[in-house]
């Protein structure tokens, strides 16, 4: 999940003393959408309520149980570069000193099994070493079970502190084209501004990066072949074998439509506040070593834990002048990631349009759900959060007049 809602499963954590959190789903690929039509509210009940009116076989029931469950898992940490919900790691036992890297760089390292478990051992360290850096496989191997790549990876691992951040992100690789590993590309702005491969020294690659360095760099040292199959493509092929027919297609839009939304009022005037998340712990809260970190009874600031260095926007995406005013704060704030968050959707467009939308941004849009509203003390729309020191200000913006 993106930092933003790590933080805010950091605060429930820290009230509710456990340490798991509930994975925010936002559909990296059209494929994945399908899969979540049928079974998006998996972790609230069993099955959708459309089952019940058009039943699938057991057959097609437990495949679409496994996409919406490996999709789920993998959207978890795909894109965000946070391993702590891919791994099933405590998000209160990161480290606190997580910064950006040198210069402000996000580093992304592109990996593979192929490459052995002691290379990725040492790539793991170095990404461990930079809060802002990531190591991403394209898939999981081919023929493994998803639970089973990730107790293989989470026993990689085990003991390093900080746990590096560990995505599976096949867009990446195409990004950069290339399906040689290791590759390194370093990021400003979003944007890709040198890579290599052969090589996985982020303290190299920054210097030759601050020294003027720009675009392909070639190969530094030897590569090879990832071998993971694209786990886009893989899901694809499975969602493709359960032959859902047209009528289930049309129950799953009739789902969208009943689909529940935290509909909050519309800002009509500039508001700033500011609170202090601080929180008391009613339970003991440890790290992935089992060390108590923050015993109950004590109040702890999740801004301590983990620096909140992404910044929300939350808009009605079913109010035109909403997603007007939200496509221009997008494009005016580049100093940092943006999390696009939907209090609203529009239900007549359906699944078309929300993905029409979210294409539009070229970002996942996620949907509002309460634990964050309250967290955040969400209360009118469009709204800016950021953090600021050891508080979170949320800044409400109302469209133009007119629009």
């Amino acid at each position: 999940m993106p930092r933003a809602a790590t933080l805010a499963a950091t605060l429930l954590i820290a009230s509710a003393g456990v340490s798991a959190s509930d994975a925010v789903l936002d559909g990296i690929d059209a494929i994945v959408e399908q899969a979540q039509r049928i079974e998006k509210q998996a972790e609230q009940a069993p099955y959708p309520a459309w089952l019940e009116g058009a039943p699938l076989t057991p057959a097609q029931r437990e495949g679409v149980e496994s996409i919406a469950r490996d999709a789920a898992r993998i959207e978890g940490s795909a894109r965000t570069g946070d391993a702590a919900e891919m791994l099933g790691v405590d998000p209160a036992g990161e480290a606190s000193g997580a910064a950006s890297t040198a210069s402000g760089y996000r580093v992304e390292i592109l990996v593979s099994w192929a490459l052995g478990e002691e290379a990725l051992r040492e790539i793991a360290a170095e990404v461990s070493s930079y809060p802002n850096a990531v190591m991403i496989f394209r898939g999981i191997p081919e023929g493994q079970r998803f639970r089973d790549a990730i107790k293989r990876l989470h026993a990689l691992l085990a003991g390093l502190d900080p746990v590096p951040a560990v995505t599976i992100d096949p867009p990446r690789f195409e990004r950069l084209g290339t399906d040689e590993v290791p590759a390194i590309a370093v990021y400003a702005g979003g944007e890709p501004i040198a890579q290599a491969r052969g090589t996985y020294g982020i303290r190299h690659m920054l210097a030759r990066v601050r020294a003027g360095a720009r675009g392909d760099l070639g190969a530094i040292g030897p590569t090879v072949t990832a071998t993971e199959p694209n786990l886009i493509e893989v899901l694809k092929q499975r969602l493709a074998s359960l032959d859902l027919t047209a009528s289930q297609q049309r129950a799953a839009e009739r789902y969208w439509g009943k689909l529940r939304y935290l509909e909050l009022p519309q800002a009509t005037e500039p508001r700033s506040r500011r609170f202090d998340p601080s929180l008391m712990v009613t339970a003991d809260i440890k790290n992935a070593r089992g060390n108590v970190i923050a015993p109950a009874g004590s109040r702890i600031n999740p801004l301590d834990l983990m620096p909140f260095h992404e910044r929300l926007l939350v808009f009605d995406a079913s109010r035109p002048e909403q997603v007007a005013l939200a496509r221009e704060l997008a494009a005016r704030y580049r100093d940092r990631r943006l999390v696009l968050i939907a209090s609203g959707l529009d239900r007549a467009a359906g699944w078309d349009g929300f993905k029409q939308m979210q294409d539009g941004f070229r970002a996942p849009v996620y949907l509002l759900n309460e634990p964050i509203r309250a967290r955040f003390h969400i209360e009118r729309v469009p709204a800016l959060i950021d953090a600021e020191g050891r508080d979170i200000v949320v800044r409400e913006i109302p469209p133009p007049a007119g629009e």
